[in-house]
């Protein structure tokens, strides 16, 4: 399948679902430079939980869960500092990777802080959307006006 974009980066939902279903990233090209994509990062086990949404206490417990794994320990070690509904800039959900290119609008979405072992860490995610970590020096702030407490 090939999609034409002109004169715009906007790729339409129904483009993106085919290049998804069909494993194939968009590419785009500005002023002769090719940029790349945000990568889908799909595996065989997240193909069904994509499909269903996150209520946002699952967010919270998935976010946990990840990252008591991620650091070896037990899941009452990592508690919630924040769980906030926010409204993200853009498509990197607050967490923009430098040469991506991402959707200029405004994504609503959740940001959860956690803390384990004296550090804190922070969750993206849009409103129903997997949590992914998201560091320290590529985290941004969400919309001004546009978060409140779950």
């Amino acid at each position: 399948m090939k999609c034409i974009i002109i004169a715009s980066l906007a790729v339409s939902q129904f483009c993106l679902n085919a290049m998804a279903a069909e494993s194939v990233a968009p590419k785009f090209t500005v002023k002769g430079k090719q940029l790349e994509p945000t990568p889908l990062h799909v595996d065989a086990d997240q193909k069904s939980t994509m499909k269903e949404k996150m209520k946002q206490q699952q967010q919270v417990d998935f976010a946990r869960a990840e990252l008591a794994e991620r650091l070896g320990v037990e899941l009452e070690q990592v508690s919630v500092t924040q769980a906030t509904a926010v409204t993200w800039r853009s498509g990197a959900l607050g967490c923009p990777a430098e040469g991506r290119v991402y959707t200029q609008a405004l994504v609503p979405g959740v940001r959860i802080i956690l803390s384990a072992q004296g550090e804190s860490y922070s969750y993206h995610a849009s409103q129903f959307g997997r949590p992914f970590s998201c560091s320290e020096e590529r985290a941004e702030s969400p919309a001004e006006g546009a978060s409140g407490r779950f």
